[in-house]
């Protein structure tokens, strides 16, 4: 451990739903009892770090417990996956586990247990890190100034998605460095997703922001558009309810046209692994 810490984002968290078989050796481990997996949990997250040789590793880290008390001893399941620089090739992938040292000296027994138990085959590990650790949350900010300069080539793109806001309100204005503007990239299925976010806000009334949340799904190579969905969505710390009518409003007007963004988006950043 010891990388950038990252909150699960809700991509993540739904893909994680939908996969819960990955842990399945854990929970059917001869003698742990009541011990799950504790994906809601406030300690659940994501660590993301990267070797001197520019691989990278995604470090997703889950309380394994029976109840929500961490004081009473808890052990901790950290799946590894490790990718090339540009996380685009899967290369390995290691389980292991740790005990926080409180409670009963039966958490020393279960431990042994765990790290006895059943772990992922090749293929569902190779499945799993390309579509849910590679899911974390990357900012569009400075701090990735290669995908930032791809959006910025794109400015009559955005343009027009801001347009669509200032039709319900003139004061509505993209904000370009907001700390909210992320995007997820996901490999799953034989497709790849994007999910790109951008804030918007009227003035500097935080609680005004809303976010143009877009989904582009591409083939495997990701550089056939297949579908394109947007949801406009309250951001964080907003005004849900007093956004809610313009919000409605926003999310009943058409797309416009995204190929060539998408196009952009694809040479830069989206592998199939």
């Amino acid at each position: 451990m010891g990388g950038t810490v990252l909150a699960l984002s809700q991509e993540t968290r739904e893909l994680l739903r939908n996969r819960t078989a990955f842990f399945s050796g854990i929970s059917s481990a001869e003698g742990a009892g009541s011990l799950a997996v504790l994906g809601k949990d406030a300690e659940a997250r994501i660590e993301r770090s990267v070797a001197s040789t520019g691989e990278v590793a995604i470090d997703l880290i889950f309380p394994v417990d029976d109840n929500a008390n961490p004081a009473d001893g808890r052990i901790y399941v950290q799946d590894r996956f490790v990718f090339d620089a540009s996380e685009q090739t899967f290369k390995k992938y290691e389980r292991s586990f740790s005990y926080n040292g409180k409670g009963s000296a039966t958490w020393q027994d279960w431990l042994k247990k765990l790290q006895g138990a059943a772990k992922p085959g090749a293929d569902e590990s190779r499945e799993f890190g390309l579509a849910v650790a590679r899911s974390h949350s990357r900012p569009l900010s400075a701090e990735d100034p290669k995908i930032l300069q791809v959006f910025q080539s794109q400015k009559a793109y955005l343009t027009k998605a801001g347009d669509l806001a200032r039709v319900q309100n003139s004061d509505w204005k993209l904000i370009s460095g907001d700390v909210q503007n992320h995007y997820h990239l996901v490999s799953t299925g034989g497709r790849i997703e994007l999910n790109t976010y951008l804030a918007l806000r009227r003035g500097s009334d935080a609680k005004t922001t809303i976010l143009l949340h877009e989904k582009f799904t591409l083939d495997a190579s990701g550089k056939s558009l297949q579908k394109h969905e947007r949801i406009w969505e309250a951001a964080s710390g907003s005004d849900a309810a007093a956004l809610q009518g313009t919000l409605q409003k926003l999310n009943q007007q058409s797309l416009p046209g995204n190929r060539g963004r998408v196009q952009v988006l694809g040479k830069r950043k989206i592998g199939a692994g």
